[in-house]
């Protein structure tokens, strides 16, 4: 019981820091500053784990504390990430670099969490039309989706092209989201 109570106060605590900082976000560089952390936690974490697994059998332990971590990071992030996008909309190239675009995409698709990584369908379709996120990772978004919601990922066709399978993809997709929700 006490264990459980300790978890959630830590939670509200993080949820309390990150409320703040969204809230007291007031120019284009304090939103720079929030998605470049995010991004930047998440890089040097999956850094740290690229080089354990190095040496995988001597690192065996260090590992799985690292993924734990990590998945704790991700949940971090998704909140921020959550709260950002309910202020802002999706940041586009036209203001911010290639780490600051992606680092909302790879705070969606790191989150191990089903429910996050569908709430954020549109949003991210929105950002591949707008040119914030590539072509070859919103692919990469979409078939984790399909994998998630339909249990299969999406029959790769050397025939067509990442776009055509895309336009193929998205209404699957949409679809199987609308009827599992």
């Amino acid at each position: 019981m006490i264990l459980i109570y300790s978890c959630n106060k830590k939670i509200e605590v993080y949820k309390s820091q990150i409320n703040s900082e969204i809230s007291n976000i007031t120019t284009v560089e304090d939103q720079k500053e929030t998605l470049q952390k995010v991004y930047d936690n998440s890089q040097q974490i999956v850094d740290e784990i690229t080089n354990l697994e190095k040496n995988i059998l001597i690192n065996r332990k260090a590992i799985y504390a690292m993924r734990a971590k990590k998945d704790s990071l991700a949940i971090s992030n998704m909140y921020r990430v959550e709260k950002y996008l309910e202020k802002f909309p999706y940041p586009t190239s036209d203001n911010f670099n290639e780490e600051e675009t992606l680092s909302i995409y790879y705070a969606i698709i790191n989150d191990f969490r089903k429910s996050e990584r569908i709430k954020y369908f549109e949003t991210l379709n929105d950002a591949y039309k707008n040119g914030s996120i590539t072509k070859y990772n919103y692919y990469n978004y979409l078939d984790g989706i399909h994998y998630l919601v339909l249990g299969s990922f999406y029959k790769y066709d050397k025939n067509n092209s990442i776009e055509k399978m895309i336009e193929n993809m998205y209404p699957i997709v949409a679809k199987a989201i609308d009827t599992s929700n």
